[in-house]
């Protein structure tokens, strides 16, 4: 059993498990966040097998779940520090991206091409 618990979901937000992208156009709507410039960040590939390490559903953190695609939310912060909030992820919410990008896709060398994930962008305001 992983030692790693995963982080509270701030009481503010509403989450469902298995439903990103939902969980993600809801989060878009905090008022908190909307000052922020803000990009919903969508990942998969063509085949629709997308791994990605230390999320909520995987039985313990050092396994990959293998999404058919995931959604994110990057914000930048007035200092120009880009976070992301991955309501998924055990690695806590918000995250400094490069810390997120990081860990959540540490194995994308050692693994098949057919896993590797490719990521879309769009702004926020075009999501809602």
């Amino acid at each position: 059993m992983s030692s790693l618990q995963p982080p509270p979901i701030p009481p503010d937000i509403d989450y469902q498990a298995y439903y990103c992208e939902e969980n993600i156009w809801r989060l878009c709507q905090q008022p908190q966040l909307q000052v922020h410039k803000s990009e919903v960040v969508f990942i998969s590939n063509p085949r629709r097998t997308c791994a990605l390490w230390y999320q909520r559903a995987a039985p313990y953190p050092t396994e990959p779940v293998v999404w058919d695609y995931h959604v994110i939310l990057l914000t930048q912060t007035p200092d120009n520090i880009w976070q992301v909030w991955d309501l998924d992820t055990l690695l806590g919410c918000p995250l400094q991206a490069e810390d997120y990008f990081s860990m959540t896709f540490w194995g994308t060398p050692r693994i098949p091409a057919q896993y590797a994930p490719r990521f879309r962008a769009v702004p926020a305001e075009l999501f809602l």
